[in-house]
């Protein structure tokens, strides 16, 4: 895998990478917040994303995780918040994946 010099994170090889990303998403109200985000283009500006039953300060604890992981990006408080997905990202763990499940089928 080349490294990207906008990809927010540092590629560690697949097994980290795999896991990093993975974990990031390993609960289920983060991937409902990026789907959420999603119907916005991926931005977010001058409030929090709106998760049906999820409250502000839960989905806020969650857009920091994933921001931690790089999989969002920006400012995350009250009216000043901005955050968008990361497309390289994101295109990152897609690529990583699809690596992760050929090797997973190539040693099955």
């Amino acid at each position: 895998m080349q490294e990207d010099p906008k990809l927010p994170y540092v590629p560690m090889g697949l097994e980290s990478d795999f896991a990093h990303f993975s974990r990031a998403l390993a609960h289920p109200a983060r991937v409902t917040i990026l789907l959420e985000m999603m119907k916005t283009q991926g931005i977010v500006e001058g409030r929090v994303v709106d998760v049906p039953g999820m409250s502000p300060s839960t989905v806020i604890q969650h857009l920091r995780e994933m921001k931690k992981s790089s999989l969002i990006d920006g400012r995350i408080f009250g009216m000043r918040s901005k955050y968008w997905i990361s497309k390289e990202a994101m295109e990152f763990f897609r690529q990583i994946s699809q690596e992760f499940f050929q090797v997973f089928e190539t040693l099955a």
